[in-house]
């Protein structure tokens, strides 16, 4: 039997990143991102610790491009390859970038900073009514607003 010759390593290929912050002015990132470089820079900051990779040695994917990626994903539904090839990560790693990144924002630390829900039956039926007063909206308990100090 002859033995098998193990495979070349394939060489890895990074394509150029775009640093969208820097190319692009605040109405075209809400246009694209939904938020303006002001709000893309506070989401980074606050999930900065957890998406900060600990090596750069195999061209780590920045915190901001993180946010970046997972922003666009959201705000247009694109398909991760586009983002890819719009952003310059592949496919791969941004499915990664987007579940890491959602999951930080879904987290019990970082959601309940910004959505507020009513706890007792009086504190519904108060917020129905303030809802309903203020919008003639039926029903509404809860509000994404800014976040509590």
């Amino acid at each position: 039997m002859a033995q098998q010759q193990p495979q070349p390593r394939r060489v890895r290929t990074f394509r150029p990143r775009r640093n969208v912050l820097d190319e692009l002015g605040d109405t075209e990132l809400i246009k694209r991102y939904r938020l303006d470089r002001a709000g893309i820079i506070f989401v980074t900051e606050m999930l900065r610790g957890a998406l900060e990779s600990p090596t750069s040695r195999t061209m780590a994917i920045s915190p901001e491009m993180k946010v970046v990626i997972t922003l666009r994903y959201l705000a247009t539904g694109k398909m991760q390859l586009c983002n890819g090839d719009d952003l310059g990560p592949s496919q791969p790693s941004v499915s990664r970038v987007i579940a890491q990144t959602v999951e930080l924002l879904a987290s019990p630390a970082i959601a309940t900073r910004f959505i507020k829900f009513p706890r007792t039956r009086q504190e519904i039926q108060r917020r129905q009514n303030e809802f309903m007063a203020i919008s003639n909206f039926p029903g509404i308990v809860g509000t994404i607003g800014e976040p509590t100090l």
